[in-house]
């Protein structure tokens, strides 16, 4: 990837709302709607998987593992709903399935937010998707520009 120029980014950041500090249960429906609907999306995204390479399960969950390098455990608990997804799980997860563009902004619409190439993160996973990069490459360019590991231990290939 090509040397980023961060002045070329704008920097995203979220304002607080004017509003009490206590939220009622009501309030967080829509969000949790929301979670639910992403962790159900992220499932049957996993289940075609399975179904597309006749896969066992124990198989699909070594691939996704070796493919998006993200630990099965981690992949599980966010089906779930005891981890809560995250914009970096869904790079690794969506870079790894090799989604379309539009594919993933589906799983980033949901999570935080659609992609915003003046975002630099989300700037270099786009380039990375259209690159057809792996994960392991995607996470040494984010490193290097973003300053965050998204891969504890990267493995050989």
């Amino acid at each position: 990837m090509e040397k980023l120029n961060p002045k070329e980014f704008e920097m995203v950041e979220y304002q607080p709302e004017d509003c009490s500090l206590r939220v009622t249960a009501s309030e967080l429906v829509p969000f949790l709607e929301t979670q639910k609907k992403l962790r159900e999306k992220i499932g049957k995204r996993k289940m075609q998987f399975t179904v597309e390479n006749d896969y066992s399960v124990e198989k699909t969950n070594d691939e996704l593992e070796n493919l998006c390098l993200i630990p099965y455990d981690t992949i599980r608990k966010t089906i779930i709903g005891t981890t809560k997804c995250t914009r970096h799980f869904l790079y690794k997860f969506c870079l790894g399935l090799k989604m379309s563009f539009e594919e993933a902004n589906e799983y980033f619409e949901l999570c935080d937010g659609p992609l915003y190439e003046k975002c630099m993160a989300d700037y270099i996973f786009i380039k990375a998707l259209e690159q057809g990069d792996t994960v392991a490459e995607f996470a040494k360019d984010y490193e290097l520009h973003v300053g965050i590991k998204l891969v504890k231990k990267l493995r050989c290939s």
